[in-house]
């Protein structure tokens, strides 16, 4: 759907309501905009992949002082799904692994781990996210952990070259402009969509009795949603019978 479709869609269900709104354009699709968040919200912990991206960048840059090489990472950056490295040693081999999150509290034990501690095999990063800094950023640890790494104690990235990191990520839903298309909200949410905006208009124009009917109708979708996906869930973990001992 559109953003004009949205807006005519919701332009009709509030007449079903027996509301008529003297709200313009803009103000509309700005009620459109932010029942997008909210079901963003709503549904990202139980369907985060629908709102996911890839983002490729070269791993390079200043190291900072402290050993550790920080990178940007993308605006509309909410968390990560994972972060793979990619790249290609002396040998002219592409080589390609999955790096370790750890918690930002216990990255100097972990990098100073006797045995579990990070390499080109196991690569290890923290998120982080200062306060009044934006975007928030990606602080990784290929020079400082992979040090001694490789050939005469070199360090990882002087025997490798174009190193790749790949991060999988759930993204923050950008505004929708009248004419755009909205691709990244799945079809059978659109509905959820239109309620929440519904719910939003009335709330403004204080239609009590036509809010809580509303409400209901987005708890009945939300029921709805979980119901699916805990069904979903037990699909996957259900074992089925054994045909042993069978004639």
């Amino acid at each position: 759907m559109t953003g004009r479709d949205y807006i005519d869609e919701l332009i009709l269900r509030l007449a079903r309501h027996d509301v008529s709104t003297d709200m313009n354009t803009p103000s509309l699709l700005t009620f459109i905009n932010r029942a997008r968040q909210r079901v963003q919200k709503a549904t990202m912990p139980l369907y985060p992949e629908r709102y996911g991206k890839i983002f490729r960048f070269s791993v390079g840059g200043p190291i900072g002082s402290n050993g550790f090489l920080t990178l940007q990472l993308p605006i509309d950056f909410l968390d990560v799904f994972v972060i793979l490295l990619e790249w290609r040693a002396s040998s002219n081999v592409t080589y390609r692994t999955e790096a370790r999150r750890t918690d930002a509290r216990e990255i100097s034990s972990v990098v100073e781990h006797s045995w579990n501690g990070p390499s080109e095999w196991t690569p290890v990063y923290t998120i982080q996210r200062p306060i009044n800094s934006s975007p928030p950023f990606v602080t990784d640890y290929y020079y400082n952990c992979l040090i001694s790494l490789g050939a005469n104690g070199q360090a990882f990235l002087d025997n490798v070259t174009n190193v790749v990191a790949e991060i999988v990520y759930t993204s923050a839903l950008d505004d929708l402009e009248l004419d755009d298309d909205d691709e990244t909200i799945p079809v059978d949410v659109e509905e959820l969509v239109i309620y929440y905006a519904m719910l939003l208009s009335l709330q403004r124009s204080q239609e009590e009795i036509a809010v809580q009917s509303v409400q209901a109708e987005i708890n009945m979708l939300m029921e709805l949603f979980k119901t699916t996906y805990d069904v979903g869930k037990a699909k996957e973990t259900v074992l089925l019978p054994s045909k042993e001992g069978e004639d």
